[in-house]
Protein backbone atom coordinates (compact mmCIF):
# COMPACT_ATOMS: atom_id res chain seq x y z
CA UNK A 1 0.00 0.00 0.00
CA UNK A 2 1.24 3.47 -0.87
CA UNK A 3 1.42 5.96 1.97
CA UNK A 4 -0.16 9.37 1.42
CA UNK A 5 1.25 12.56 2.93
CA UNK A 6 0.34 16.12 1.93
CA UNK A 7 3.50 17.58 3.52
CA UNK A 8 6.73 16.20 4.92
CA UNK A 9 8.03 17.96 7.99
CA UNK A 10 9.78 14.88 9.35
CA UNK A 11 12.11 13.14 6.86
CA UNK A 12 14.94 15.60 7.49
CA UNK A 13 15.13 14.30 11.08
CA UNK A 14 15.42 10.61 10.15
CA UNK A 15 19.25 10.46 9.96
CA UNK A 16 19.47 12.00 13.43
CA UNK A 17 16.92 9.57 14.91
CA UNK A 18 18.73 6.60 13.35
CA UNK A 19 21.84 7.65 15.30
CA UNK A 20 20.11 8.91 18.47
CA UNK A 21 18.03 5.75 18.89
CA UNK A 22 20.50 3.24 17.42
CA UNK A 23 20.97 1.49 20.78
CA UNK A 24 17.24 0.63 20.78
CA UNK A 25 17.17 -1.08 17.37
CA UNK A 26 16.60 -4.79 17.67
CA UNK A 27 15.63 -4.68 21.34
CA UNK A 28 12.39 -6.16 22.55
CA UNK A 29 9.74 -4.69 24.83
CA UNK A 30 10.26 -1.12 23.69
CA UNK A 31 7.60 1.48 24.32
CA UNK A 32 7.51 4.64 22.22
CA UNK A 33 5.08 7.54 22.70
CA UNK A 34 4.32 10.17 20.11
CA UNK A 35 2.38 13.31 20.99
CA UNK A 36 1.13 14.83 17.77
CA UNK A 37 0.92 12.38 14.89
CA UNK A 38 -0.70 14.51 12.16
CA UNK A 39 -0.82 12.31 9.01
CA UNK A 40 1.46 9.67 10.50
CA UNK A 41 4.80 10.36 8.80
CA UNK A 42 6.80 10.16 12.04
CA UNK A 43 4.53 7.37 13.33
CA UNK A 44 5.35 5.28 10.27
CA UNK A 45 9.08 5.82 10.73
CA UNK A 46 9.08 4.94 14.45
CA UNK A 47 6.83 1.91 13.91
CA UNK A 48 8.70 0.50 10.91
CA UNK A 49 12.19 1.19 12.26
CA UNK A 50 11.87 0.28 15.94
CA UNK A 51 8.53 -1.36 16.78
CA UNK A 52 7.34 -3.61 13.93
CA UNK A 53 9.90 -6.41 14.31
CA UNK A 54 10.55 -5.88 18.02
CA UNK A 55 8.80 -8.46 20.22
CA UNK A 56 6.53 -6.99 22.88
CA UNK A 57 7.03 -3.41 21.65
CA UNK A 58 4.44 -0.67 21.18
CA UNK A 59 4.04 2.79 19.71
CA UNK A 60 1.34 4.93 21.31
CA UNK A 61 0.08 7.88 19.23
CA UNK A 62 -1.79 10.72 20.96
CA UNK A 63 -3.48 13.45 18.93
CA UNK A 64 -6.85 15.11 18.45
CA UNK A 65 -6.45 14.90 14.66
CA UNK A 66 -8.44 18.14 14.55
CA UNK A 67 -5.48 20.33 13.63
CA UNK A 68 -4.52 23.57 15.27
CA UNK A 69 -4.27 27.25 14.45
CA UNK A 70 -1.29 26.80 12.12
CA UNK A 71 -3.04 24.18 9.95
CA UNK A 72 -5.09 25.14 6.94
CA UNK A 73 -8.57 23.78 6.34
CA UNK A 74 -7.19 21.28 3.80
CA UNK A 75 -5.17 19.62 6.59
CA UNK A 76 -7.90 19.81 9.23
CA UNK A 77 -10.35 18.01 6.97
CA UNK A 78 -8.02 15.18 5.95
CA UNK A 79 -5.46 14.40 8.65
CA UNK A 80 -7.47 11.76 10.55
CA UNK A 81 -8.32 9.88 7.35
CA UNK A 82 -4.75 10.10 6.05
CA UNK A 83 -3.33 8.94 9.39
CA UNK A 84 -5.64 5.90 9.39
CA UNK A 85 -4.79 5.13 5.75
CA UNK A 86 -1.06 5.31 6.47
CA UNK A 87 -1.19 2.99 9.51
CA UNK A 88 -3.90 0.65 8.19
CA UNK A 89 -1.56 -2.29 7.64
CA UNK A 90 0.14 -2.10 11.03
CA UNK A 91 -0.42 -4.57 13.85
CA UNK A 92 -2.99 -2.87 16.12
CA UNK A 93 -1.59 -4.67 19.17
CA UNK A 94 1.69 -2.83 18.57
CA UNK A 95 0.26 0.56 17.55
CA UNK A 96 -2.07 2.16 20.09
CA UNK A 97 -4.09 5.19 19.00
CA UNK A 98 -5.45 7.57 21.63
CA UNK A 99 -7.59 10.27 20.07
CA UNK A 100 -8.11 13.31 22.26
CA UNK A 101 -6.25 16.09 24.01
CA UNK A 102 -2.83 15.12 25.31
CA UNK A 103 -3.57 16.79 28.66
CA UNK A 104 -6.26 14.11 29.14
CA UNK A 105 -4.83 11.10 27.30
CA UNK A 106 -1.35 11.24 28.89
CA UNK A 107 -2.94 10.88 32.33
CA UNK A 108 -4.30 7.48 31.23
CA UNK A 109 -0.78 6.08 30.63
CA UNK A 110 1.43 4.35 33.22
CA UNK A 111 4.43 6.08 34.78
CA UNK A 112 7.98 5.06 33.87
CA UNK A 113 6.87 3.04 30.84
CA UNK A 114 8.35 4.73 27.78
CA UNK A 115 11.84 4.37 26.34
CA UNK A 116 11.32 7.24 23.90
CA UNK A 117 8.84 10.11 23.73
CA UNK A 118 8.45 12.46 20.77
CA UNK A 119 6.67 15.72 21.63
CA UNK A 120 5.24 17.42 18.54
CA UNK A 121 1.64 18.27 19.42
CA UNK A 122 0.32 21.75 20.07
CA UNK A 123 2.85 24.52 19.50
CA UNK A 124 1.64 26.92 22.18
CA UNK A 125 4.09 27.46 25.03
CA UNK A 126 1.55 26.42 27.64
CA UNK A 127 0.58 23.20 25.88
CA UNK A 128 4.20 22.20 25.19
CA UNK A 129 5.07 22.80 28.85
CA UNK A 130 2.08 20.68 29.91
CA UNK A 131 3.06 17.88 27.53
CA UNK A 132 6.64 18.00 28.82
CA UNK A 133 5.67 17.76 32.49
CA UNK A 134 3.13 14.97 31.96
CA UNK A 135 5.47 13.06 29.63
CA UNK A 136 8.45 13.24 31.95
CA UNK A 137 6.60 11.09 34.51
CA UNK A 138 5.89 8.54 31.76
CA UNK A 139 9.55 8.32 30.68
CA UNK A 140 11.79 5.58 32.07
CA UNK A 141 15.07 6.44 33.74
CA UNK A 142 17.61 6.68 30.86
CA UNK A 143 14.68 7.21 28.48
CA UNK A 144 14.98 9.79 25.72
CA UNK A 145 12.53 12.61 24.99
CA UNK A 146 12.73 14.83 21.90
CA UNK A 147 10.84 18.09 21.46
CA UNK A 148 10.24 19.11 17.86
CA UNK A 149 10.22 22.71 16.66
CA UNK A 150 12.50 24.02 19.41
CA UNK A 151 13.71 26.88 17.21
CA UNK A 152 10.40 27.32 15.40
CA UNK A 153 10.12 30.84 14.01
CA UNK A 154 7.51 30.47 11.29
CA UNK A 155 4.82 32.43 13.11
CA UNK A 156 5.19 35.80 14.80
CA UNK A 157 2.28 35.03 17.14
CA UNK A 158 3.80 34.80 20.60
CA UNK A 159 1.29 32.11 21.55
CA UNK A 160 2.89 29.77 19.02
CA UNK A 161 6.28 29.52 20.67
CA UNK A 162 7.29 25.98 21.69
CA UNK A 163 10.74 27.16 22.85
CA UNK A 164 9.36 29.17 25.77
CA UNK A 165 7.50 26.13 27.13
CA UNK A 166 10.44 23.79 26.52
CA UNK A 167 12.88 26.18 28.20
CA UNK A 168 10.61 26.48 31.25
CA UNK A 169 10.54 22.68 31.53
CA UNK A 170 14.31 22.37 31.08
CA UNK A 171 14.88 24.96 33.81
CA UNK A 172 12.57 23.37 36.39
CA UNK A 173 13.71 19.78 35.70
CA UNK A 174 17.42 20.56 35.13
CA UNK A 175 18.60 18.30 37.99
CA UNK A 176 16.62 15.33 36.66
CA UNK A 177 17.80 15.30 33.06
CA UNK A 178 20.70 15.75 30.72
CA UNK A 179 20.28 17.85 27.57
CA UNK A 180 21.87 16.04 24.64
CA UNK A 181 20.62 18.25 21.81
CA UNK A 182 19.47 21.84 21.60
CA UNK A 183 19.03 23.15 18.07
CA UNK A 184 16.07 22.59 15.71
CA UNK A 185 14.93 19.98 18.20
CA UNK A 186 15.70 19.64 21.90
CA UNK A 187 16.47 16.19 23.25
CA UNK A 188 16.92 15.10 26.85
CA UNK A 189 17.74 11.93 28.75
CA UNK A 190 15.96 11.37 32.06
CA UNK A 191 18.53 10.66 34.78
CA UNK A 192 16.23 10.54 37.82
CA UNK A 193 12.60 10.93 38.92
Amino acid sequence: MTKKFTVDWFDGHIPKFNILLSSLKGKGNLNFLEIGSFEGRSSCFFYETFIKDSPGSTLTCVDTWEGSMEHGIEHKNSMWDLFNHNISEYDKSKLIVKRGYSRDKLKELPSNKFDFIYVDGSHTSRDVLGDAVLSFDLLKINGIMTFDDYQWTVYEDKLLNPKTGIDAFLTVYKHQLNIIESNLQATIVKIKD
